[in-house]
């Protein structure tokens, strides 16, 4: 996976490395995200503070590992960078403070919950998400204003966007909410949206699809021969697969 030279332009001073890491991690953090695996979300988010805290580390000291680390003590090695008083307030206190929000949640509670009348997955997946975004554009941002420099703004774009709410889920019903998309991409939507074994009726009940033959011999037959989507057709199911997730992903953007 090739780093956008959006993202390598708006880390200034900062090692490829490092950016190929912030890049790589985020973008599967958005994989997990659109499909709702916060497990994945939560892994990425500790991931991509590691390697903020990195590059913060190198900006203090003059100099940058080979690659992004984890220090031993991540809380304590965030709160060193406030007595660098010759960094901005965001590089030495407002970024490694939102960074060690992330890892206790990330270590401590882990999106890993179980046994709870209401289990906070989501709600921990969604605020791992939303920090990572803050803290990598804040990092860019703060970088650029103390070299001197512009970052690239497809790259704040590209990371920062409202995500299109393609998907409403209610009591069972799903509804995918763009005018245009065909049976077989609302199908994917669906699919990718629910990460899971889906009844071929569930599922043509909820892209609105009306003939029940043509849904099965057209639309998931399609599917599964081009590898979106593992049709079952003796037990009736289906499910994405992981060309199809990626699939899913882009119809959102």
């Amino acid at each position: 996976m090739s780093t956008p030279k959006e993202w390598v332009a708006s880390f200034p001073g900062v090692p490829p490395a490092f950016v190929n890491d912030l890049f790589s991690d985020f973008s599967e953090q958005v994989e997990g995200w659109y499909v709702h695996d916060w497990e994945k979300v939560g892994l990425k988010a500790g991931k991509i503070a590691e390697a903020i805290y990195s590059i913060l580390e190198g900006v203090s000291s003059g100099s940058f590992q080979a690659q992004p680390f984890k220090p031993a003590n991540f809380v304590s090695a965030c709160t060193q960078l406030e007595k660098n008083t010759t960094l901005s307030r965001s590089l030495r206190i407002q970024i490694p403070r939102v960074l060690i929000g992330i890892y206790e949640l990330r270590n401590n509670r882990s999106v890993g919950h179980v046994g709870s009348p209401v289990r906070p997955n989501a709600l921990d997946g969604e605020y791992f998400f939303r920090a990572s975004k803050w803290a990598l554009c804040e990092t860019s941002r703060a970088l650029c204003e103390a070299l001197g420099k512009s970052g690239d703004g497809n790259f704040y774009l590209s990371v920062n966007m409202s995500e299109l709410p393609l998907i409403w889920d209610n009591d069972g019903i799903v509804r995918v909410l763009r005018p245009g998309l065909t049976a077989g991409e609302k199908t994917l939507v669906v699919l990718a949206h629910l990460n899971q074994w889906v009844s071929v009726d569930r599922l043509r009940i909820n892209v609105e699809y009306s003939n029940p033959t043509d849904y099965k011999r057209k639309v998931l037959r399609g599917l599964h021969d081009k590898k979106l989507i593992e049709y079952d057709e003796k037990n009736a199911r289906a499910i994405a697969l992981p060309p199809g997730l990626r699939r899913a992903r882009e119809l959102h953007d």
